[in-house]
C-alpha cells in the first residue's frame, strides 16, 4: 500500500508551516545566546524589544541584533574581512526576505490566535474563563520581568 499523496496547496501549506517553525525556533535559539553574550539593551515595547513589525524601532532593534550576530560570529569564529561582509550581506538579505514574509503572514497569524482563543473561550464556563485570564496575566507578569516587555494577552488585543 502507497502513503496518501498530498496535493500541492497542502504541500505548499505545509513547507511556509515548516519554514515558519524553524525560523521562530531559529531565532529563539540565536535570541537566547545573543540575550547572554550582550549587554545592549533595546528598552522593550507592547511588541518586543524591537517594537512593531516595520516601524522604525523595529528596523533599529534588528539591525543591532544583526550586527551582534555578525560581531559575535567574527569573534568567536575570527572570520576575516572577507567573510564579514559576505556574512554581513547575507544576513541583511535575509532580514529583508523575513520582514517581507512576515509582513504577509502576520495578519493571518493573528487571525488564527484570536479565534483559536475564542473558541477556546466558547468550551471554558465562566469560572474557567476568569482563571485562564488570570494565567494569562501571571505569565505577562513573568514576560515583564524577564524582558520589561508588557503585552496584552488577555483581550486579545495587539
Amino acid at each position: 500500500m502507497s502513503a496518501p499523496r498530498l496535493g500541492p496547496r497542502t504541500l505548499a501549506g505545509l513547507v511556509v508551516g515548516l519554514t515558519f517553525v524553524v525560523g521562530v525556533l531559529s531565532g529563539a535559539v540565536l535570541d537566547r545566546g545573543f540575550k547572554r553574550a550582550s549587554a545592549t539593551v533595546v528598552p522593550p515595547t507592547r511588541h518586543g524589544p524591537a517594537g512593531p513589525p516595520g516601524s522604525a524601532r523595529d528596523r533599529v532593534g534588528r539591525e543591532q541584533h544583526r550586527e551582534r550576530f555578525v560581531q559575535q560570529l567574527t569573534r568567536e569564529l575570527s572570520l576575516n574581512p572577507q567573510q564579514v561582509a559576505r556574512i554581513d550581506a547575507i544576513t541583511l538579505s535575509r532580514e529583508q526576505r523575513m520582514n517581507a514574509f512576515w509582513q504577509q503572514v502576520q495578519p493571518q497569524i493573528h487571525a488564527l490566535l484570536d479565534a483559536t482563543r475564542a473558541e477556546i473561550n466558547q468550551v471554558l464556563t465562566p469560572e474557567q474563563r476568569a482563571k485562564l485570564q488570570d494565567l494569562r496575566r501571571q505569565r505577562e507578569a513573568r514576560e515583564r520581568m524577564d524582558t520589561g516587555s508588557v503585552r496584552d494577552t488577555t483581550s486579545g488585543k495587539r
